[in-house]
């Protein structure tokens, strides 16, 4: 009998027999066309490999002529087969601009001929042979043993059955976090990173407030908390990891030299200070002898890399290296590498300007790389290995979510689920040893529309319009008056968590007219005729400039680039101006109302521009000097240079804690620049004088954050975005 092997594959639930032509999930059997059923088997044997269009469609239909839909309808069909939702394809991904990719798990098995011919006669066979013998009487020793054998068949194939069920329950666990439960562990709102022990039985976390920072444990149990480290001004943490024994805990901060590494004694004592030049929290390997890092602006400015050293600092050496205008990124917090269960691999998030986040793992020791993500991702954080690698957990924002969420990542596959799903924003990520549960510190913003009348705090008016986006990027934050008095804002849809769209209203929040549908829409200006709104949307799949009428209608795409934000509108009405990321870096872009080719005004990163009432000249932010602890980023700066561009002709610097980021303005008597400035969680909107003098404050308000302001054109109207955010460390426990 020929010893020729049946192959099959396993993934998910599903058993796919090629010979057969048949695909199970369990015991059903899903029925497929055969051009479906042929594209399936063709992604399943090249699982893992991008399988180009062109490549799939010549397997396909060899010797004739099809159109490119035709493959479009079978990737449909395989996707509503498989049960994949549509904003999350676990099995078939697509590869923009190339093909598909088959990303989840596949095993790969096969069964002689002799078993499954076994298979075939077993059962009836063995019934017939039975009656056979009992009708004839038969009882000699040769039909003894003509009975024997099929009921020692029997026995092996029951026994080879049991072991292949107990693979098959053993291969197919339980997906990790398909169910979560959350549980809160701090509630002062003021809780910057955590982490949590290796035996999940406490968590170190920093408390923010008041512009210093501390150190503190708690037992996760009984809830009780311990400062280790006492507040300090100008001291921000970069991270706080538990050795693997959980004993000690290992912490980056920055004052006003490059990041330091210490280790403390969980139960308290002296820190010990083991490293320099870093710029994440590390990752232990599995024997907790050695742990990495990412190291940021080394050897030279914009470039970065991720090393390896011993337990007590020493012995560090550089695993993976990249220049722009890749860098391992965010350089901070919020980041880091992580250390396999295996110890032969080391992830980390990598950014590429212009093209997105990706996860990469290099080989220790062998320094070989390989992606984990098939494709860009808009932002990716913490990165976690799961103990049996099955995958990997993740912070991460794709194109499709407003905020930043927890995602699992399946590994070697790179299929991804998410794991959380809401408006807030997520940072840390800590694992236990056992991968049952993770810390992570959530951020939830709750922001509304005001109107104060000649910005008398007093007399602020909160319009019921809706939650205002404030938290989810650039472009979220944002408010603008129109010509006749009504204001334009934005407001996230809580249905929908990929989306943020663009509403119009009158002043006291009357007649609310929705003007986008689906996307990220804002970062909104107005034309000061009132006929047009210029806006930021990614409907294109990229951030860009959009104008569209004030009813919403006749929306247009004005500029292409790789990620644009913060147009603005001329007092002419004949230009936007808007910052553009370019060369690595945002700079300054003008492009006509009515559409036309861009052209950049400076090449020095730019940000933010606002221009001013005569149209003459143009104001924005940059950034300088070293990283500022508490804000984890350079100090902001104003530059004002005239409006065909060239060198600054007035810069001014600006408080720690102002939020200009969100909005620049200038006063309406071109007089002087507005930017809001934080203090104690209270935000107020102070004024620099264009000549030179000291900045004033201009509101009193007494509580609440603020996002995004704007004078109305005659200046007797103050319409702000304020509210609050807190941060809390979550407990996420697997609840299967």
């Amino acid at each position: 009998m020929s010893e020729q092997n049946t192959q099959f594959y396993e993934f998910g639930p599903f058993r796919l027999e090629p010979q057969k032509r048949l695909l199970f999930r369990g015991q059903e059997v899903i029925k497929l066309a055969p051009k479906s059923f042929d594209t399936l088997l063709a992604l399943v044997e090249h699982h893992g490999q991008v399988l180009e269009k062109d490549e799939l469609m010549k397997r396909l239909w060899p010797d004739s002529y099809v159109e490119e839909g035709n493959l479009t309808l079978n990737i449909s069909n395989l996707r509503k087969a498989l049960g994949e939702n549509p904003q999350q394809h676990e099995y078939i991904v697509t590869v923009p601009g190339r093909g598909y990719q088959f990303v989840a798990r596949v095993k790969e098995l096969a069964e002689s001929e002799e078993l499954a011919e076994a298979e075939r006669i077993t059962a009836p066979t063995a019934i017939a042979a039975d009656k056979q013998e009992v009708a004839h009487g038969v009882t000699s020793s040769s039909a003894s043993r003509r009975f024997l054998w099929p009921a020692l068949l029997i026995c092996a194939l029951v026994i080879a059955l049991a072991a292949t069920v107990s693979y098959r329950f053993i291969y197919r666990r339980a997906v990790p976090f398909e169910k979560v439960k959350l549980t809160r562990l701090t509630n002062s709102g003021k809780t910057v990173h955590a982490a949590i022990s290796p035996d999940g039985k406490y968590l170190a976390y920093v408390l923010s407030d008041a512009g210093k920072q501390s150190l503190w444990l708690r037992q996760v149990a009984a809830a009780n908390d311990t400062e280790i480290i006492p507040p300090a001004a100008s001291t921000g943490y970069f991270g706080v990891t538990f050795s693997r024994d959980g004993n000690d805990l290992y912490y980056s901060i920055k004052r006003d030299d490059p990041g330091t590494l210490y280790r403390i004694p969980v139960l308290g004592g002296t820190s010990v200070k083991l490293l320099e030049r870093i710029d994440s929290p590390v990752s232990f390997s599995p024997d907790g002898k050695r742990f990495a890092f990412v190291r940021g602006s080394y050897p030279n400015p914009g470039e970065s890399g991720v090393f390896i050293a011993d337990a007590d600092g020493g012995g560090e050496r550089e695993i993976m290296a990249r220049k722009p205008p890749d860098f391992f990124s965010p350089i901070g917090p919020h980041t880091g590498p992580s250390w396999s269960p295996d110890g032969q691999l080391i992830a980390c998030a990598m950014h590429t300007i212009g093209a997105g986040y990706r996860v990469l793992a290099v080989g220790e020791p062998d320094g070989k790389e390989q992606v984990l993500t098939p494709q860009p991702w808009e932002f990716i954080a913490r990165v976690e290995w799961l103990p049996d690698m099955s995958g990997l957990v993740m912070v991460a924002q794709n194109q499709d979510s407003a905020v930043p969420q927890i995602w699992s990542l399946s590994y070697p596959g790179g299929a991804a689920r998410r794991i959380t799903n809401d408006l807030d924003v997520y940072r840390s990520l800590s694992l236990t040893a056992d991968g049952s549960k993770f810390v992570t510190t959530q951020t939830a913003a709750n922001y509304s529309l005001w109107v104060a009348p000649e910005g008398d705090a007093t007399r602020a008016l909160e319009l019921r319009v809706g939650n205002i986006g404030a938290f989810g990027g650039r472009e979220d934050s944002t408010v603008s008056w129109t010509p006749d008095g009504r204001i334009v804002y934005v407001i996230k849809d809580p249905a929908a968590t990929g989306t943020s769209e663009i509403w119009i209203a009158n002043a006291d929040g009357g007649s609310r007219k929705q003007l986008t549908k689906g996307g990220l829409n804002g970062s909104t200006a107005v034309s000061p005729d009132g006929r047009y709104i210029v806006f930021i949307s990614n409907r294109s799949r990229k951030s860009n400039v959009w104008r569209m009428e004030t009813d919403g209608n006749n929306p247009k795409q004005l500029t292409g680039g790789l990620d644009d934000s913060n147009p603005t509108v001329s007092p002419d009405g004949q230009w936007i101006i808007y910052a553009s990321l370019s060369n690595g870096k945002f700079t300054l872009w003008k492009v006509p109302l009515e559409g036309g080719t861009p052209v950049e005004l400076i090449t020095r990163p730019a940000s933010t521009p606002a221009i001013s009432p005569d149209g003459k000249l143009i104001a924005y932010l940059y950034a300088e000097g070293q990283p500022v602890p508490e804000l984890d980023q350079p100090a902001t700066k104003i530059g004002v240079i005239p409006f065909g561009g060239g060198e600054p002709i007035k810069t001014f610097d600006i408080p720690l804690f102002s939020t200009v980021q969100a909005t620049l303005r200038w006063a309406p008597d071109g007089r002087s620049l507005l930017y809001a400035v934080s203090r104690n969680n209270v935000a107020n909107i102070w004024s620099q004088p264009l000549d030179g003098g000291a900045p004033r404050q201009v509101t009193v308000f007494k509580d609440k954050l603020m996002a995004a302001f704007d004078w109305s054109r005659d200046g007797k109207q103050l319409a702000c975005v304020r509210g609050a955010h807190t941060r809390d460390a979550v407990l996420i426990s697997d609840a299967r």
